[in-house]
């Protein structure tokens, strides 16, 4: 069994609300036999940390049950799931629980984690549970805190110096988006001009 760690959980403390980093906002922790759940009112979702065997993972329930569904709409879901984790790095979807809820999750070394490393985690994290929302056809209200965040995610990119091909890649590569829509995603937040080749290092 690993700890998680007092440096890893202050990274989740010490932030502040208007922050537009994941990593950096400020989260509320509460503990449940070790593991940590994280809520901030401005993610549509619970972060949970925990770790075994040299490993920390970062897990998020969608809440959407599959065991009560009818075999032809399971089966879609399950083909679904299945695409997702072909087309994103680092995350896997998968079911859990009695109720077999649709699960996010992302598994990381704990040996040489950095704060930068997990917050680049938690982007990918947050970019595919957008791609899963319109494969799974999720509801409006948590879409849309979704796009809010992917919104502020971009914005910092931005001023990090990335250009928009760099975040288009980042977004195609890593969080499985479709180009088309990763471009008018950018093009939604930074406006539909400016294109600039940049090299090939999208991550942050």
């Amino acid at each position: 069994m690993v700890e998680l760690g007092d440096d890893i959980v202050k990274w989740f403390t010490d932030g502040k609300d208007d922050a537009t980093r994941l990593i950096n906002l400020k989260w509320n922790i509460r503990d449940v036999n070790g593991d940590k759940y994280l809520t901030n009112e401005k993610v549509p979702f619970v972060l949970v940390l925990s770790a075994d065997n040299g490993t920390i993972h970062v897990t998020v329930d969608t809440g959407i049950e599959t065991a009560v569904l009818e075999l032809r709409n399971r089966l879609s879901i399950y083909r679904t799931l299945l695409i997702v984790n072909r087309r994103v790095e680092l995350v896997k979807f998968m079911l859990d629980g009695l109720d077999e809820n649709v699960f996010a999750r992302v598994d990381l070394e704990r040996a040489g984690l950095s704060k930068d490393i997990m917050d680049g985690a938690l982007n990918v994290l947050l970019s595919s549970l957008y791609f899963a929302i319109h494969a799974l056809k999720m509801d409006e209200q948590f879409s849309s805190k979704i796009i809010e965040r992917i919104t502020l995610m971009i914005q910092d990119m931005e001023k990090e110096g990335k250009s928009r091909d760099e975040i288009k890649s980042y977004l195609v590569r890593s969080a499985g988006i479709d180009e088309a829509e990763a471009k008018r995603l950018i093009e939604q937040v930074l406006g539909a001009t400016q294109w600039k080749e940049g090299p090939d290092s999208m991550y942050r």
